[in-house]
């Protein structure tokens, strides 16, 4: 047993998770070798398209964002769990009086079984690049662990929706990855369907992280009610993403 904790821990630190590893898959199974490109390919035009038909050339190219900012392509999160791990963050803060990563992770290490290098890996959503979260308020923690849509507008630090939007740097993965996940269940019926368009489209390198991004896009996504049951874009995914594209 204690092998296989240093080997989730070390996974996790690198954005994996043993959940994700699916060896009854073959890569054959996931067609990502042939690349093609589909112009201006809408959600609502197509019901179940080959994955070859969405990629978009220019993603793989590098471009993302819109306007003339260039961002990294790969957007494969450290694999965690942001829910329960903020309603643990909301436990801890109105136990302790002290706050900040070191002191999350001791409180953590008493009362779970999770090993050091895993709670450090957990922690990615809150740090200063995601949601920012060591130093809130207690008021803020508890809108946050609630979800929903006054939940993540405590997240982003506002009290309107604004159009979702990132800068020239790697910021807000768990956010880009709730929009890589919709799309990816809106517009294919397959997990390896949608694994393949992920890679295919730069945003991960291989069959598991494309699973990892995916297990974070569902997780974040379904607290902040961005995705649904089925994990499909609802009506804050729309409004919220609106012109927001990772196609340049």
């Amino acid at each position: 047993i204690a092998p296989l904790r240093r080997l989730e821990a070390a996974l996790f630190m690198i954005g994996y998770d043993l959940g994700e590893f699916n060896t009854n898959v073959s890569l054959d199974d996931t067609g990502y070798d042939a690349p093609v490109t589909r112009e201006n390919a809408s959600v609502n035009e197509v019901d179940t398209p080959s994955v070859n038909e969405v990629v978009n050339t220019t993603v793989v190219n590098g471009r993302a964002g819109g306007g003339n900012n260039w961002v990294p392509t790969n957007w494969v999160p450290t694999g965690c769990q942001f829910n329960p791990f903020i309603h643990a963050y909301l436990a801890f803060r109105r136990e302790k009086t002290i706050d900040g990563r070191d002191a999350f992770i001791a409180w953590m290490q008493v009362n779970s079984q999770y090993a050091p290098a895993t709670l450090w890996a957990y922690c990615f959503p809150f740090s200063r690049n995601e949601f920012d979260l060591f130093g809130r308020s207690i008021e803020d923690i508890e809108r946050i662990a609630a979800g929903k849509e006054d939940g993540l507008l405590a997240a982003l630090f506002t009290q309107t929706l604004k159009p979702f939007a990132l800068s020239g740097e790697r910021e807000k993965v768990c956010l880009v990855d709730v929009f890589i996940t919709g799309r990816a269940y809106e517009l294919f019926a397959t997990d390896a369907e949608r694994r393949a368009y992920i890679m295919q489209s730069g945003y991960a390198g291989t069959y598991n992280a494309a699973g990892t991004l995916m297990s974070v896009g569902r997780n974040v996504g379904k607290h902040f009610d961005l995705l649904n049951a089925k994990n499909r874009p609802t009506e804050l995914f729309k409004r919220f993403f609106a012109g927001f594209s990772l196609e340049g």
